[in-house]
């Protein structure tokens, strides 16, 4: 038990002053892995000591400074001093989504403007609402004058231009309700596509609501832009996920660092260990073994620092 008292909480260093033992110094030491006489070792594959970064025994495994921070100084930057240039970029991306869709409802509004100048200016003719579309319809058709020119000029009577202009509108008429029909069967392609989407979003965040979702303009404007849903759902509340993901990161990056730093602390030191064999780690100086300490000494006699 002296030499429990001796060495508990010391550098072991300190045996390798003076020691003369006959178990060897300097370059006289037999070689990493062997005892003096050359043969093999049956200790070298035992770590002996607290290794440097490894926790000790009920204690939680310490991170390197500022481990935990990064997560809290990159929320601090996007919400703070680099802000408006996050929100830029994010608005940026949008815009380009969006772009095509504005051009194309700009062209529609000129177009429908133009059909209502047009619309008023028969309806003043003829004497009836312009906002009634069947009575201005029924209007021209029962105008002879307002067909007399083609007919003349297409060789026919006015009767024969009426039912060719019938045909036409009923042609007109299948080829709507055809593209009609189409473009029903695309929205609900559409629509199935961001269900199925839905449920994707969901398993990552389960408290998703794609109905509640589309309640907001923004979200709505973004999926009919062909924005992704998930895309959508991350632009619209970046300010709430992104420090989710930041801090669910840095535990990450953290429980990999404890698991990389126990790997190295468990790994043999000496040239002579490592050939296979899984090191031991003895850190309990009660627990030493008469040969242990052999060991030991050898060791710090080589120059190997051992901190119990």
């Amino acid at each position: 038990m002296k030499f429990f008292s001796m060495i508990r909480g010391m550098n072991l260093q300190l045996f390798a002053e003076g020691a003369g033992d006959g178990s060897g110094t300097g370059e006289n030491a037999p070689a990493a892995g062997e005892t003096a006489k050359g043969a093999k070792n049956p200790l070298a594959n035992v770590v002996y000591g607290k290794q440097e970064g490894a926790p000790a025994a009920g204690e939680q495994p310490e991170t390197k400074e500022g481990a935990g921070e990064s997560a809290e100084t990159f929320d601090s930057l996007i919400k703070g001093k680099y802000k408006a240039d996050f929100d830029r970029q994010v608005q940026d991306i949008v815009q380009k989504r969006l772009k095509g869709s504005k051009e194309m409802e700009t062209a529609l509004n000129g177009k429908i403007s133009q059909m209502q100048n047009v619309l008023d200016e028969l309806a003043q003719k003829y004497g009836v609402d312009g906002t009634n579309l069947e009575a201005l319809t029924n209007a021209m058709h029962a105008d002879d004058k307002f067909f007399e020119q083609e007919a003349n000029d297409r060789g026919m009577s006015v009767q024969q231009l009426r039912q060719i202009k019938n045909m036409e509108r009923e042609n007109e008429s299948l080829r709507r309700q055809m593209r009609e029909r189409a473009d029903r069967e695309q929205a609900e392609a559409i629509y199935s596509k961001w269900m199925q989407d839905a449920e994707t979003v969901k398993q990552q965040f389960p408290d998703f609501d794609l109905q509640k979702e589309l309640e907001n303009p923004q979200f709505a404007s973004l999926l009919r832009a062909n924005v992704d849903v998930a895309t959508a759902f991350q632009v619209i509340h970046k300010d709430e996920l992104i420090p989710a993901a930041m801090q669910y990161t840095a535990r990450e990056v953290q429980n990999k660092m404890v698991s990389s730093v126990a790997a190295n602390n468990a790994r043999p030191k000496e040239n002579g260990i490592g050939n296979g064999a899984s090191a031991i780690v003895k850190t309990d100086v009660s627990k030493l073994t008469k040969a242990d300490r052999a060991e030991i000494a050898r060791r710090v006699a080589r120059g190997e620092r051992i901190v119990f």
